[in-house]
């Protein structure tokens, strides 16, 4: 939220030493990163042909994650407001994460941020089934994580929420117009919840080519669901909003005085 004041101030004016300066940081940082990372791709997915089946999901699937995106926020947001201090910051580290230890006994697949989970429904290696559950149980380690005080950021856990999202639907899509691979409705599914949950469509769709190496035929689904996908998770906050000023408006408008009816 800081930073929005920076940001139209860079889309309003255009600065040549500002602008020399920020893409001789971004070289720089590139070229770093590639001495430690390599040229690999972060995710490996098989070969995914576009379809007119799945251009036509992405338009309807869209908005259906934006709703889960909206409240994916709500729910950690939530959680991160009532992170406890001091003491009690031990207490409740104590309790939730042999929890989430023992949750991952059975599903392994909830530690760490969530990369390899992506890759699972990337490789078309989770079913409806465990889609569902461990999206479920995702969500509930991510929230007790944070209600318990620890800090991280949501980029990778919202991929990989995306993707277990964008699997359930499209196993139900692939009922009505069949379609090839699952991996497609999960990359698409993980774009458009990255984007709404972080509100950044375009870094959304940008980090998920490069971080998956797809073609740029792709980029008409990944479009049309995070456009779908951050338009109804802004009109659910707008509406939220509006809500939550209701009642205030209405208190306002009872303390006040009625005015005295007019002399003749």
């Amino acid at each position: 939220m800081l930073a929005a004041p920076e940001q139209v101030w860079l889309l309003g004016t255009f600065s040549l030493p500002a602008s020399v300066a920020a893409i001789a940081t971004c070289v720089i940082a590139a070229l770093v990163a590639q001495l430690g990372l390599g040229d690999g791709l972060q995710y490996s997915v098989p070969p995914l042909a576009i379809s007119s089946s799945v251009i036509v999901w992405s338009l309807l699937a869209g908005p259906l994650v934006g709703v889960g995106a909206y409240l994916f926020v709500r729910v950690t947001d939530a959680a991160r407001a009532r992170a406890p201090k001091g003491w009690r910051l031990a207490v409740w580290c104590s309790l939730v994460f042999p929890i989430i230890g023992l949750l991952a006994a059975p599903f392994p697949q909830l530690l760490g941020n969530g990369k390899g989970l992506a890759q699972a429904g990337f490789d078309n290696a989770v079913g409806l089934t465990l889609a569902a559950t461990l999206l479920l149980l995702k969500v509930v380690v991510l929230a007790a994580s944070l209600r318990a005080g620890a800090e991280g950021g949501l980029l990778t856990p919202g991929l990989s929420i995306g993707a277990l999202l964008g699997i359930i639907l499209g196993t139900f899509w692939n009922h009505i117009w069949p379609t090839g691979s699952l991996a497609d409705f999960a990359i698409i599914g993980g774009a458009a919840f990255l984007a709404a949950s972080m509100k950044m469509p375009l870094t959304a769709i940008v980090l998920t080519v490069e971080f998956t190496g797809i073609g740029q035929t792709f980029l008409i689904p990944l479009s049309f669901a995070v456009a779908g996908s951050v338009s109804i998770c802004h009109l659910c906050r707008d509406y939220a909003d509006q809500l939550r000023r209701g009642p205030a408006a209405i208190r306002v408008h009872k303390r006040m005085p009625e005015p005295l009816p007019a002399g003749d």
